[in-house]
């Protein structure tokens, strides 16, 4: 249906400026200039940040309670999840969400499942109104090179904090039996 569309502005725009330039190469080279600009225009739009997408980890109003970080094992076929620790120090939280705040990736349609490194569940309290609040959960699964199952873009070092985690054996971690 898209591309139907697109064909259809593209004779409409061929004959609109086909009333004012009379040659045909001048009207080509705009075509091609407004086809590609469009392409790209689209293609950017795909790409997000993680602060976009998880915007409720950094709206004001909102207080990140707990999060509970899973260590998976990459090489399983299914979940694979190893072991987790809940971390409920809010100095520790914020160093986590700033370290992903930065990441940028790209939304793939019809991108394959895939598992990552890390799994990473934020408990937010979201005060509605004086007395009321509401209790969400923000699941984000992560790893080297992928955010879900979306490529990351940006160069950052967004797992520093979470792998310092994953190496700290003093901290009670949980391990998850395979059942």
């Amino acid at each position: 249906m898209v591309i139907w569309i697109v064909i259809f502005v593209l004779l409409l725009l061929t004959l609109l400026l086909r009333m004012f330039i009379k040659r045909m190469f001048p009207i080509v080279l705009i075509l091609v200039f407004v086809s590609c600009s469009a392409y790209w225009m689209f293609d950017q739009s795909r790409s997000t940040t993680f602060s976009n997408s998880y915007s409720q980890l950094y709206l004001e109003e909102n207080e990140i309670e707990r999060v509970t970080i899973g260590v998976h094992d990459v090489q399983a076929d299914v979940d694979g999840l190893e072991r987790e620790v809940t971390i409920d120090n809010p100095g520790t939280i914020e160093r986590i969400v700033e370290d992903l705040s930065d990441v940028t990736y790209k939304r793939v349609v019809g991108a394959e499942h895939r598992i990552n490194r890390f799994s990473l569940t934020f408990v937010v309290e979201d005060r509605v109104k004086e007395g009321f609040t509401s209790i969400e959960r923000q699941y984000v699964s992560i790893g080297e090179d992928h955010v879900s199952l979306y490529p990351i873009l940006s160069d950052t070092d967004h797992l520093e904090t979470i792998q310092a985690l994953a190496n700290n054996q003093d901290l009670d971690w949980r391990q998850v039996d395979d059942e």
